[in-house]
C-alpha cells in the first residue's frame, strides 16, 4: 500500500462501503428489508464498519505526513492534524442538518414509502403493528458521525503507539482488549453508564493495524483478490451478522481481518477502475449524508408522479447535492484547516532567529 500518494485500493474500499449503505437504505425504503430470515440491514451496518476502518487508516497516513512536515514539532502537529477531520465533519453535518430535519418520522418522513410506494408503483400496506428490527442504521446516516468525531480524540495516542510498536501482535492485543471492554460495556449493570462509543472502538483499531503493516509488509496479492475478499466478507456477514445482536461482535472480526489483509494487496492498475472508484470515494461522504434526502424528495414528496420522472430526480439529487456540498463546504473547510495547521506547526517549528554578531 502506498503512503506517499492516495491509494486506489482505499478508494475501492470507500466506494464499496457507500454502495452497501445506499443499497440497504433503498431496500428498506421500498419495503424489501428481509430475505427470508436474513436482514438487508446487516450489509448497511457492514458498510459503515468499512468506513470506520478506512477512516482510521487514512488519518494515520495523514498524521504521518504532518509529522514529517513538522519535524521536531511532530507532537503538536499530530494534535492539530487530528482535529482537522472534525472541522470538515462539523461543516458537513451542519450543511446536511436542514436536509435531514425535513425527513423525520411521519407520513412524509424518511421512510414514507415503506410498504406503500415501491420503486415502480404502489405496494400493499405493511402489517398493522409491525415494527422493524432495532438497528443503529434505522436512525439514519447521521448516527455514525459522533463516533468518528470521538475517535479523533484518540488518534494521536494511537498513532504514537503504532509508530513505537515493535510487532503487529501488540496492536492486535490492543484490539482484543478493546473487544473485551466493548463486551463488558453491554453488561446490564453498566448500560447507561458507559458510552456506546466503546462498542465501535474495535472497528476503528484495525485501521491502525493496517497502517502499521503497510510500512512493514510487501504487497504481493493481485488486486483481483481484493474485491473477491470484500464480496466474501459481505456475503458471510449478510448470513451471520444480525443488526442489534451478534452483528456488531462479528463485525469486529470482519474489520480486523480487513485491516490485516489490506496491506497485502497490490494496487489496482486499471485506469477505469481507478477513476470511477476515486470519483465515488471523493463524494462518498456527501452521498452518505444526503441520499436520505434524495429518497424523500423523489419517492416521498413526488410519490404521486410517474416512475420515469422520480428515478431521474433521485439520481440527479444523489449526484448533484454531494458535489455541491463537497465544493462549497467540505473542500473549503479542509483547506482552511490545512492552512491553520500549517501556520501552527510552522510557528512551533521555527526557532527565533539569533542575533548575528556585528563586525567591527
Amino acid at each position: 500500500m502506498q503512503i506517499e500518494r492516495e491509494s486506489a485500493n482505499l478508494d475501492v474500499l470507500r466506494a464499496t462501503a457507500i454502495m452497501l449503505v445506499v443499497v440497504m437504505h433503498m431496500s428498506v425504503y421500498f419495503g424489501y428489508e428481509n430475505f427470508g430470515p436474513l436482514s438487508i440491514r446487516s450489509i448497511g451496518l457492514l458498510g459503515v464498519l468499512f468506513f470506520f476502518v478506512h477512516t482510521s487508516l487514512v488519518l494515520m497516513f495523514s498524521l504521518e505526513r504532518q509529522q514529517a512536515r513538522a519535524g521536531s514539532a511532530h507532537g503538536a502537529a499530530v494534535l492539530v492534524a487530528a482535529g482537522l477531520p472534525a472541522v470538515s465533519t462539523v461543516g458537513r453535518r451542519r450543511a446536511v442538518h436542514l436536509l435531514a430535519s425535513h425527513t423525520g418520522d411521519g407520513p412524509r418522513g424518511p421512510f414514507p414509502a415503506v410498504g406503500r410506494n415501491g420503486p415502480l408503483g404502489p405496494r400493499r400496506e405493511p402489517v398493522p403493528g409491525a415494527k422493524p428490527a432495532p438497528s443503529p442504521i434505522g436512525a439514519g446516516p447521521l448516527w455514525s458521525l459522533p463516533y468518528e468525531m470521538q475517535m479523533y480524540l484518540f488518534l494521536p495516542a494511537l498513532f504514537l503507539v503504532a509508530t513505537r510498536a515493535r510487532r503487529a501482535r501488540s496492536l492486535i492485543a490492543l484490539w482484543g482488549l478493546a473487544a473485551v471492554l466493548a463486551v463488558a460495556t453491554r453488561h446490564p449493570a453498566l448500560r447507561g453508564y458507559v458510552p456506546d462509543f466503546f462498542l465501535y472502538v474495535p472497528c476503528f483499531l484495525p485501521g491502525v493495524v493496517a497502517y502499521y503493516l503497510s510500512s512493514r509488509t510487501r504487497a504481493h496479492l493481485p488486486f483481483v483478490m481484493f474485491p473477491m475478499m470484500l464480496t466474501a466478507l459481505v456475503a458471510v456477514y449478510f448470513v451471520v451478522g444480525k443488526p442489534g445482536g451478534t452483528g456488531i461482535v462479528f463485525g469486529w472480526l470482519v474489520c480486523l481481518l480487513l485491516g490485516i489483509a489490506l496491506p497485502h494487496f497490490l494496487e489496482v492498475r486499471s485506469s477505469r477502475v481507478r477513476r470511477v472508484s476515486h470519483v465515488i470515494a471523493t463524494y462518498s461522504y456527501g452521498v452518505y449524508l444526503t441520499h436520505y434526502f434524495a429518497l424523500w424528495v423523489a419517492f416521498g414528496m413526488l410519490a404521486d408522479r410517474a416512475a420515469w420522472l422520480r428515478w431521474p430526480i433521485f439520481l440527479a439529487l444523489c449526484v448533484g447535492v454531494p458535489v455541491l456540498l463537497f465544493h462549497t463546504i467540505e473542500a473549503p473547510m479542509i483547506r482552511v484547516g490545512a492552512r491553520l495547521a500549517g501556520r501552527f506547526t510552522k510557528t512551533v517549528q521555527e526557532p527565533k532567529a539569533e542575533p548575528r554578531p556585528v563586525s567591527l
